[in-house]
């Protein structure tokens, strides 16, 4: 679709739908849906980069990743004073190592983020299973610690 035909689309579609439901006037809609079609042209002329969309799509699933990882270790920490004295050396391993793992893989996507079109999917992937795993071992240790 052209780019000029899109921003015209949508154009449109907010004239009308701004002068509808706010009950304006015409000249009050016309203002709004200005505005509205100058972003719509804005985001219509951005050039789309399947690579780096997909690259966009791998980061932020890694990064919500992460977050629950670091929920589970809050978590982990908060429990610690209720952990068996013989499970102690293995609990504080097991958080150490999910600790150690989040670093690890934070560090892996600088890389990401930082490599070529051609490269980031390599490290893209080892990235995914990288938070898959710290995901799985800090659900696992919450399961098996978090009472």
């Amino acid at each position: 679709m052209d780019t000029r035909f899109a921003a015209v689309l949508a154009a449109a579609a907010a004239l009308t739908l701004i002068g509808c439901e706010d009950k304006k006037t015409p000249a009050e809609a016309g203002k709004d849906a200005t505005s509205a079609a100058a972003g719509a042209a804005r985001e219509a002329t951005k050039p789309a980069d399947p690579l780096q969309m997909a690259k966009d799509g791998v980061l932020e699933a890694v990064n919500d990743q992460i977050a629950k990882v670091n929920g589970y270790v809050t978590q982990l920490k908060a429990s610690a004073s209720k952990v068996v004295a013989d499970q102690k050396p293995e609990f504080d391993k097991a958080v150490t190592s999910i600790e150690d793992g989040v670093t690890n893989l934070k560090t892996r996507i600088e890389a990401m983020k930082k490599a070529g079109a051609q490269e980031w999917q390599s490290i893209g992937a080892e990235v995914s299973d990288t938070a898959s795993k710290l995901y799985n071992d800090a659900k696992g240790a919450v399961e098996k610690w978090v009472k």
